[in-house]
């Protein structure tokens, strides 16, 4: 007997669980209620801060990857298909460079905290969403292959939820315990 593959809008978490950030807002106050809705978090180890838009609907996320990404864009640049800026070699020139500065760690900070969201919010790409009667099998496709920790589930153009990698490793697990009994 075969069983109906399970589908995004069914293990995704809903939007009301989680903080929500405008673009015009600063680094520093999405880095305080990242901080503040990670500490209540519904979800473990959740910390994702949902971006509203001029509109006022949902035109993406940032965790704390982002942020840090954020204050030096060079680390989410590609050299080519396949390869990220983050190699042996950026890494190696990097650290020349910030060992030369005599407060680097200061200046990243006071740079990061003028900078508003929608500096360092890509847009929702097709690899950041998946519709929510879309099977888990590809989310998890989308999840591994774009190298992400969650996606956006979606209704039409409306954001509906996070679909998060944790919960599809969690569902993922039940049912390798069920398939044993």
């Amino acid at each position: 007997m075969e069983t109906e593959a399970a589908r995004a809008g069914e293990w995704m978490v809903p939007l009301d669980g989680y903080a929500t950030v405008s673009e015009e807002d600063t680094l520093f106050e999405a880095v305080t209620l990242l901080k503040e809705s990670g500490n209540r978090a519904r979800f473990d180890g959740d910390r994702i801060l949902l971006v509203r838009g001029t509109g006022g609907g949902i035109v993406g996320k940032i965790d704390f990857r982002d942020i840090l990404m954020g204050i030096e864009p060079r680390y989410g640049q590609s050299n080519g298909p396949g390869e990220s800026a983050v190699n042996k070699s950026y890494v190696r020139s990097a650290i020349t460079i910030y060992n030369s500065r005599e407060h680097p760690l200061e200046d990243l900070c006071r740079k990061a905290a003028e900078m508003k969201v929608g500096d360092i919010l890509n847009a929702i790409g097709e690899i950041d969403r998946i519709e929510e009667d879309r099977t888990i099998e590809e989310a998890i496709r989308r999840l591994i292959g774009g190298g992400l920790q969650s996606l956006l589930v979606t209704r039409g153009d409306s954001v509906v939820g996070i679909l998060r990698l944790s919960s599809i490793f969690d569902g993922f697990c039940a049912m390798i315990k069920a398939c044993r009994c």
